[in-house]
């Protein structure tokens, strides 16, 4: 599978913390700067298409204060006959749930196969909790709070692509991409405490080089990075150590940094915001 070519972002204009969805949330109700937060943002955002990659901007929506993490209301990907297909997420939080009709009109209007999954128990929450393994038709798949296992057998089935479930067994890390993030084909970055330790073996044998992060490191999101696919990684400033930045090096990738502090106050960084797709036939 071909790799996406452009990003989606949404625009905070309405982005603030005003309850508790997850642990890094506590104590930052009512703490958002928003004209930071919209710094921040652009900075991002021009730092994204300065590196060569379109991003197209999903006009945000009053009320919805959670809309700018672009990562989570869908997941996108290509049919074995390469048809561009949008799945549509189950979100956990009513307050979510009103975001996915945004995205559902933004990939119809791409020409986008619009799916829904079957009602699920346990929920889907897109990107958040999906990966595509770079340039294979395969899925990592997050199962903990957000998403269930009932998603995955008919999210693969619908794309024809092989999967593997990964456990999420730390309370803090309630997303994959707040711990586990696809580098390249051969290589990945993961924060191990978050995952179930009978799932490892299987990583390492997937990925060539697999980058663990500490605590501290996954806890200032580093695991939030992105990969443009052009050797650029993108990450929140600071949050990786020495070593980490070595081991990328060695693999001959270039790290950028991006400050996201104001969007960390929601629990989210770099990948939450952003949403890999393909534009374009």
């Amino acid at each position: 599978m071909i790799r996406p070519n452009a990003i989606l972002m949404c625009e905070p204009t309405y982005f603030d913390v005003i309850d508790i969805k997850n642990a890094f949330m506590v104590g930052s109700v009512g703490t958002v700067d928003r004209d930071v937060a919209l710094s921040q943002w652009r900075s991002l955002k021009a730092l994204i298409e300065s590196l060569g990659t379109p991003v197209a901007v999903l006009p945000a929506s009053s009320g919805l204060e959670d809309m700018v993490f672009c990562a989570n209301p869908s997941f996108v990907g290509l049919s074995d006959q390469n048809e561009k297909i949008a799945v549509l997420s189950q979100m956990r939080f009513e307050s979510r749930k009103k975001e996915t009709p945004f995205h559902q009109a933004f990939f119809q209007g791409l020409g986008y196969e619009i799916k829904t999954l079957p009602p699920l128990n346990q929920g889907y929450e897109g990107r958040g909790d999906t990966f595509w393994h770079p340039m294979q038709r395969h899925l990592w798949c997050g199962v903990g709070p957000r998403s269930g296992s009932d998603a995955y057998r008919n999210l693969a089935k619908l794309f024809n692509a092989t999967f593997n479930m990964i456990p999420l067994v730390h309370p803090r890390f309630y997303h994959l991409d707040t711990c586990f993030c696809p580098l390249t084909e051969d290589a990945v970055m993961l924060f191990p405490e978050a995952l179930a330790s009978e799932i490892l073996p299987l990583i390492r044998r997937a990925f060539h080089h697999v980058i663990e992060v500490s605590s501290e490191e996954a806890n200032r999101f580093a695991c939030n990075s992105i990969s443009l696919g052009s050797g650029d990684i993108l990450s929140p400033t600071d949050s990786l150590n020495t070593k980490t930045r070595i081991k990328l090096q060695d693999l001959g990738l270039k790290l950028h940094e991006s400050d996201t502090s104001e969007f960390q106050k929601s629990g989210g960084s770099i990948a939450c915001l952003t949403l890999a797709f393909w534009m374009g036939p």
